[in-house]
């Protein structure tokens, strides 16, 4: 927050982060620009971020405030803005956020109000309340969902006019697992399955017939014996219109093609 609206941010960096995205901002009635910027930590331990402004701040009042969340896909996990929303409120005790509806379940609603005296926290159900250094307002509620529209509220003492802004966040899981190679035979099946640094992590033999005989390595595939898909239950392998028993050696349909190929 900066005590202008001429000026924007136009950087963010440290903190252990790669990529810092705006997630919001407004030139609220207050007179000051609020922004809230986040991205994903991929480097832990203390560090300093930075703040970069379009211009000088000299002579203005800036306010910087930061929370860490946690999801628990751990490091897989990816963040985006669900929706984003500000609110510039008439003169009044009552400081309200926007008013936002999750599209899913378990979002990270995070609201910041500048006031123009003295803010306090509110009561609003769910929500974790925090004052800033100047008494502006941080809230936040980590369990957002569908289909409820959540709006926070704070007081201010005595009464003026507020400004909000607010964003809900999802945070997915990407996974984290690293690539497997798949070396195959003449015939397309899976013999080896390598890592990343080429050594063999999983091998495979078979009967004449297709039955998957031996598996050693701690990684496994289901695209086996002519690269088709192996059936964990039944053992039988998926070959698009019928299923086919490597044991037997028979499939176990007749052939939707048969008047075609006259074989059944």
């Amino acid at each position: 927050m900066v005590t202008t609206t001429s000026l924007s941010v136009s950087l963010v960096s440290g903190g252990g982060v790669t990529t810092w995205t705006k997630a919001v901002g407004l030139a609220g009635s207050v007179g000051a620009d609020d922004e809230i910027w986040y991205g994903k930590v991929t480097t832990p331990g203390t560090s300093t971020i930075t703040v970069t402004w379009s211009g000088s701040v000299s002579g203005d009042v800036t306010e910087y405030s930061a929370q860490e969340f946690s999801s628990s896909a751990g490091s897989g996990t990816t963040w985006a803005v669900d929706h984003p929303g500000t609110l510039n409120n008439s003169s009044s005790s009552t400081v309200t956020c926007p008013s936002l509806s999750p599209s899913g379940s378990a979002e990270l609603y995070l609201g910041f109000s500048v006031v123009a005296n003295y803010g306090a926290s509110g009561s609003t159900s769910g929500f974790t309340y925090a004052l800033t250094s100047t008494d502006n307002v941080v809230t936040y509620d980590t369990n957002a969902s569908s289909p409820s529209a959540y709006q926070p509220t704070a007081t201010q003492s005595p009464a003026e006019v507020s400004s909000s802004l607010g964003a809900l966040f999802t945070a997915t899981s990407t996974g984290t697992g690293s690539p497997i190679f798949y070396v195959d035979d003449a015939l397309g099946s899976t013999q080896s399955l390598l890592n990343l640094s080429g050594s063999v992590v999983g091998s495979y033999g078979y009967s004449t017939y297709g039955n998957t005989l031996t598996h050693t390595g701690t990684s496994s595939t289901p695209i086996q014996f002519d690269g088709a898909y192996t059936d964990s239950e039944t053992g039988f392998l998926y070959l698009i219109n019928r299923y086919y028993d490597p044991v037997t050696g028979e499939f176990q349909s007749i052939d939707p093609k048969v008047a075609t190929t006259g074989e059944p």
